[in-house]
Order: structure tokens, then C-alpha cells, then sequence
């Protein structure tokens, strides 16, 4: 094991060279800051084998288990060759700063820590419990406010020796009590619209000591536009407006982002703005008019939200300003008239006004792989290059010059940009900076199979008259290896939505088809509840995507050399099944043969998997 090391406390003092009479250091202009105070913490660790990278991260988690299962912590992380990121590198470099540290062990548990570890286990199995928050308004408008339901679909799990109750965050005067072994449903009376929230305080207690826990519950019935009333509240002085106005309408420019923060931040004593509408947005709204009027309907209705709100608040806390709303507001009704005006017109798409600050080596990749690809009539290009040399601005890059391109291609109806990435995590990250539209005409699904939950949307028509544009992206690992398996939940969740539109299943051939598609959820009521109730069958209200269910009706009817179809399993498996409460082994295999588990036996059952 190797030793441990920790810093000199005192070796964060800062100063200069110069030295007084006295022979001490002297600090002129700075605080002085011990090391001490220093909360970051850094790993480094060593792989056996030299081969594989070592690895250091730096950042705000502690070395414990909440730390590392459960806390929010922002940590980043280093990999490369040990002389470079080894163990004795570190410490040559840290030098008299890093003194051994003599660790204790062998200690008894603390009765303290034990006590409060069992406390927050309480709580966490209190907030695993599957809470919603449906929405109930009091009287006609928003002004008259609403109520909120909270309950559960299943009995609350509270250990014994502990009390538990939950509330609406922001409410923490209204808490509810939570009953051991029994479903909750309680009520949160006259909240605003601002006030609506699926966010929850669940707290648990053995009558000393309290833990607490914030649960994301699931939001039904929300009202149209609580979200543009939230922003517009937070809102509340010109000069947020202003910067919330550039940022929105230029998103994805990360140098306008860096000086909108930067600069013209608000003096906390002033209220002050120095005009009507600045440059910069004033410019930003006549590009958007001409490239991203999506944008600009987004924006408005949070204008018209902060309207709203001015309008309710008999004191508005912006009247001390100079900012003339009224003459904003005449501008703004223009503007807003203006983009509407323009859903007969088709607004181009620009590559250059999305895709800013590549270098020239870069650019000159961009363009060379869009001549590849539109002029030579290539079907594929590989761009290899080192760490950081911006690959993925490069491919940004040609995302934008081939929606520019194929814009005024007759043949195209639609623009798909498919991105496949090794982790669905990556892919996330790197979808945002994918975006060339700047707007949210994109779709994530990290799974090919569950395409049909999104392929409806990907025909929606789009504002300003322009080609839809689809950013999707699936991962190799479950995507395209799909193995022989059952597949998740969701998946056969899908799965039994098309056989059920397929064969306009109804009463009791749905109620088998459940059966044969439960696989190995617990109980066929979870499954139904939380899977095809919950998931499947909202994604798939209009129906599921024409190709796709042809595509699939033509598989299940195409036969083997026997003679033998999915259909035909199909059919002799919902006939079998039947209205039976229990399933014999062998159906039970033939069930789980069916949708894609491994199988043993014999029998025309195990001929195909789905």
C-alpha cells in the first residue's frame, strides 16, 4: 500500500519575494489564505498494468460513499502516461508541501454516525416511494390559484422506530404525515402558478435527530406556461431581461455568453437601465427574425408572461427604473407581428450564423469533407486527428454546411443528422454542442430499438417554413448489439403497443399479450402501470410511425424454411395463454422464447426470437 501524504497547511500563504528588515515575508495587496482552507480534493490512481492509463481526479468529493452514490459533486477527471500522471510524479512536484500522513484504523464505530446513517436509510426508503404531484385549479384563471394532490401508487415503507412526513419544497409549514404500509394522498391548498412544482421534502425521525431528502416527483395536469411564468418571475429588473434576451437568442455562442455574464453584471443597490433596447439585442433580434424566428416565439412567451406579471403586481419593483417598458412593449408587439408574418416565407438556414470561431486548419477540414461529399459523391469520410484539436467542432461544422446544402435539395424532405457515440452520457454532452440550429429540433434516444417513442415527432412541421432537422443518437453497445436477450422493460413495453395495433388486441388477448411481454417485472399490474401506461402508451397515443409498424407487420409474417412465422407463434401463444392465472412451465418458456430470452427445448416456439 502506498504512504499517504497531506499538504502543509501553511503553504497557501501568499506574498511576494520582497522581504522588511525583520526577515519576514511581506503581503502587500492579498489575503492571506492557508492551504488549510483548501476543500478540493485529488485521486490518483495507478493501474497495474502500465499499459492502461493512469488516472488522477481532481474535485469536491470526499473519499465516502454518499460522496461518490449520492451527492451532487463536480469533479474532473485526467488520464495519461504514468511519468506523466503517476503517484511519484505528483509527490516529486508537491516536494516539501506534502508531509505523511499517519492513518489511525482499528477504531469502533461511532454510536453517533451509526445512529444517524440508519436515520438517513430511513429516509431514503421513504423517498423511493413513487410520489406524483397532480395539479387541480381553484377556479377558472391562474389568478385564483391551485391546489396540489400529492399521492402514491404504492404503500409507503417507513422502518420501524421513525416517523416520516412529506411536503411541497417551498412549503415546509405544510408538511403531511406519511403511514407506514399504506398509499399517501394529501393536498397542498393555494399555490401560484410559480408555486407548482414536482420537487418534495421528505423527511424522516426517530423523535431526536431529522434527515431529509428532496424528491423529484412525476408532474400531471401542469398548466400551460408555468415554466415562461417562472423564468418571467426571476426576471424582474430590464437588465436580466436584456441579458436573458441575448443569451436565448444566440444559444450556443459561448464567446457572447462569456461577455453577457461578464459584463454589465447589475449593481445590487440599482435598478437602473440605459436605454431603450441595446445594440447587440437590437441586432440579435433582426438576425433571428431572418434565421431563428422559432427562437423568437419561444422568447415571446415569456414576454408575455413578464406582461402578466407587471400587470398583477400593484407595486412593480421596476417602476424606480428609466427603462421605458411602454415603448419596449410597442417595439416588442412589432417584433412579435413580424415573425408571424414571416410563417408564409421559408427563412433560410445559415451555416456561418450558427457556426462561429474555427480555425482555419478547421475550416478548411469542413470544407474539404462537404466537396467529398456533394461535389465527388462520396458515401463516407473519416476525420482522424490528435486529442483536441477540435474534432467535434469539425463535425459541427459539417453538420451546418450539409443542412445548408441539402435545404434546397428537392429529394430531401426532412434532415436527419444521426450521431452514434460510445456512451450515452458523451452522447448528451456532446449533443448540445451538435446543435447548430439553436433550437430544440433535436431527439435523444440512446437505444435503436426505442425509435418508435420519438419517430412520430420527427415529421413535425417546423416555424419559419424550413426542413425539419433531426439530431438522434443511438450507442453501439445497445443499439447495435442487441444480443439474445428479453430487453429492457420499455423495449417490451413498445413491443406489446405495436402487437396490440398490429392485431387490434382488446380485453382479454391485451390482458395475455401483458402476460407474454411482462418478462421479469414483478408483478403484471407494475408492468402495465409503470411501463406501457406510464411510458409506451403516451409516446404512443397518434399511433406508432407507419414505416416502422409495416416494417415489423412484414417480419412477423415472413416464414422460415419449415414453414413456420412470428405470427404464427403469436397466434398459438395468445390462444394457449389465454385467460390463464397460471402459466405451466413450458408456456412460461414459450413465453420468454417469444420476446428474446435464451431458450432450451424443442418446439416451434424457440424458431424465432422477437
Amino acid at each position: 500500500m502506498q504512504p499517504m501524504y497531506r499538504l502543509d497547511d501553511v503553504s497557501g500563504y501568499l506574498g511576494s519575494d520582497e522581504s522588511d528588515d525583520s526577515g519576514d515575508s511581506a503581503v502587500v495587496g492579498t489575503e492571506q489564505m492557508p492551504l488549510g482552507r483548501l476543500h478540493a480534493k485529488m485521486y490518483i490512481s495507478e493501474h497495474w498494468s502500465r499499459l492502461t492509463e493512469d488516472r488522477v481526479i481532481i474535485g469536491s468529493a470526499n473519499a465516502t460513499g454518499p460522496a461518490f452514490s449520492r451527492n451532487v459533486e463536480f469533479l474532473v477527471e485526467m488520464r495519461g502516461h504514468r511519468k506523466k500522471f503517476g503517484i511519484e510524479r505528483f509527490l516529486d512536484d508537491l516536494g516539501e508541501l506534502a508531509i505523511p500522513y499517519e492513518t489511525g484504523g482499528g477504531a469502533e464505530p461511532d454510536r453517533e454516525e451509526d445512529v444517524q446513517r440508519r436515520l438517513d436509510d430511513a429516509v431514503r426508503a421513504v423517498a423511493e416511494a413513487r410520489f406524483r404531484v397532480k395539479v387541480q385549479a381553484i377556479g377558472a384563471g391562474p389568478e385564483e390559484g391551485y391546489d396540489l394532490l400529492i399521492v402514491t401508487d404504492e404503500p409507503v415503507g417507513i422502518a420501524a422506530g421513525y416517523t416520516a412526513t412529506v411536503s411541497v419544497l417551498g412549503f415546509d409549514s405544510r408538511t403531511m404525515p406519511l403511514t407506514n404500509g399504506e398509499r399517501f394522498d394529501g393536498r397542498c391548498r393555494g399555490v401560484s402558478l410559480t408555486q407548482i412544482t414536482p420537487l418534495l421534502v421528505v423527511t424522516a425521525t426517530d423523535g431526536e435527530r431529522t434527515s431529509t431528502s428532496v424528491v423529484i416527483a412525476e408532474l400531471d395536469n401542469a398548466p400551460d406556461g408555468r415554466l415562461d411564468a417562472i423564468v418571467a418571475e426571476q426576471l424582474d429588473t430590464p437588465d436580466k431581461f436584456l441579458k436573458f434576451a441575448l443569451l436565448m437568442l444566440n444559444f450556443g455562442d459561448r464567446a457572447l455568453a462569456g461577455e453577457v455574464l461578464r459584463g454589465g453584471r447589475e449593481d445590487s443597490g440599482s435598478r437602473q437601465s440605459s436605454g431603450l433596447l441595446p445594440g447587440s439585442l437590437l441586432d440579435t433580434v433582426l438576425q433571428a427574425l431572418a434565421t431563428n424566428p422559432e427562437a423568437l416565439a419561444e422568447l415571446d412567451a415569456v414576454v408575455q408572461a413578464m406582461g402578466k406579471r407587471r400587470k398583477n403586481d400593484a407595486n412593480p419593483a421596476n417602476e424606480q427604473s428609466t427603462f421605458d417598458w411602454d415603448a419596449f412593449n410597442g417595439f416588442w408587439a412589432e417584433v412579435s407581428a413580424a415573425q408571424k408574418d414571416s410563417g408564409g416565407e421559408v427563412t433560410r438556414y445559415v451555416a456561418d450564423d450558427h457556426v462561429g470561431g474555427l480555425t482555419d486548419f478547421q475550416r478548411a477540414s469542413v470544407d474539404h469533407v462537404i466537396n467529398r461529399f456533394y461535389k465527388d459523391g462520396a458515401r463516407r469520410f473519416l476525420v482522424a486527428d490528435e486529442t483536441g484539436l477540435g474534432k467535434t467542432r469539425v463535425a459541427r461544422g459539417v453538420i451546418a454546411r450539409s443542412i445548408e446544402h441539402l435545404q434546397d435539395d428537392d429529394t430531401v424532405g426532412r434532415i436527419d443528422v444521426v450521431y452514434i457515440c460510445a456512451n450515452a452520457d458523451l452522447a448528451q454532452q456532446n449533443l448540445v454542442k451538435l446543435n447548430v440550429t439553436g433550437s430544440p429540433e433535436r431527439r435523444f434516444a440512446n437505444r435503436l430499438t426505442l425509435l418508435p417513442l420519438y419517430a412520430n415527432g420527427l415529421d413535425e412541421p417546423t416555424e419559419g417554413g424550413r426542413k425539419r432537422i433531426n439530431l438522434v443518437s443511438f450507442t453501439p453497445g445497445t443499439s447495435f448489439d442487441l444480443g439474445n436477450t428479453e430487453g429492457t422493460a420499455i423495449e417490451r413495453a413498445v413491443l406489446y403497443q405495436a402487437m396490440c395495433e398490429i392485431y387490434a388486441l382488446d380485453g382479454w388477448g391485451r390482458r395475455t399479450a401483458l402476460r407474454i411481454f411482462q418478462g421479469g417485472v414483478r408483478s403484471l399490474e407494475r408492468f402495465r402501470r409503470v411501463y406501457v401506461d406510464n411510458w409506451a402508451a403516451p409516446a404512443l397515443a397518434d399511433g406508432i410511425h407507419e414505416p416502422i409498424l409495416d416494417k415489423f407487420d412484414e417480419k412477423l409474417a415472413a416464414v422460415d424454411e419449415d414453414g413456420w412465422s412470428l405470427d404464427d407463434e403469436w397466434s398459438s401463444l395468445l390462444d394457449d395463454i389465454g385467460r390463464r392465472t397460471e402459466l405451466s412451465p413450458e408456456l412460461d418458456e414459450r413465453r420468454w422464447r417469444f420476446v428474446g430470452a435464451p431458450a432450451s427445448g424443442h418446439g416451434p416456439g424457440e424458431r424465432r426470437n422477437s
